[in-house]
């Protein structure tokens, strides 16, 4: 669709500059502030009934972005949502240094059994796929402990 056909240039300067805003959401505020200053754009009495092409052009535009700048906030909420346990967190930390599982078991004298019991619980609080999976999620998400490595 030719944006520019049904646009004017200040329509087209708020829609990059919400598109811009989109890309900084990190908190549901923010994006019920790009909601409300959608709206602000739309003239009063406006609706996306069909035929309306400044309309559709604006939300066509901006939509895509909107739905990032949601799924970037709902990605945030659940970061903050994962809590590990102290053994998950101090596995964890083995699992970067690259221990195995029987390694770990002797280091924190506990059984293999046990080791893999944390390390399933770590995958699946992390949605995980692997372990390495699993460390590179963590490291993202800021989960591991520092502590100095024991060789």
């Amino acid at each position: 669709m030719n944006f520019k056909k049904h646009l004017s240039k200040h329509d087209a300067f708020v829609v990059l500059e919400l598109i811009n805003d989109s890309l900084s959401c990190s908190h549901e505020d923010d994006l019920a502030r790009l909601k409300l200053r959608l709206r602000d754009l739309m003239p009063p009495g406006a609706s996306a009934a069909p035929g309306d092409k400044r309309v559709e052009v604006i939300l066509e535009l901006i939509t895509p972005h909107l739905n990032k700048a949601r799924e970037q906030v709902l990605h945030v909420n659940r970061r903050n949502k994962i809590a590990l346990s102290p053994k998950e967190r101090e596995i964890l930390g083995w699992m970067k240094d690259g221990k195995n599982t029987l390694d770990m078991s002797v280091l924190l004298g506990i059984t293999e059994r046990t080791v893999k019991f944390h390390i399933s619980n770590i995958m699946k609080k992390l949605d995980a796929m692997s372990r390495t999976h699993a460390v590179a999620l963590a490291i993202e998400k800021g989960l591991l402990i520092n502590r100095a490595t024991i060789p």
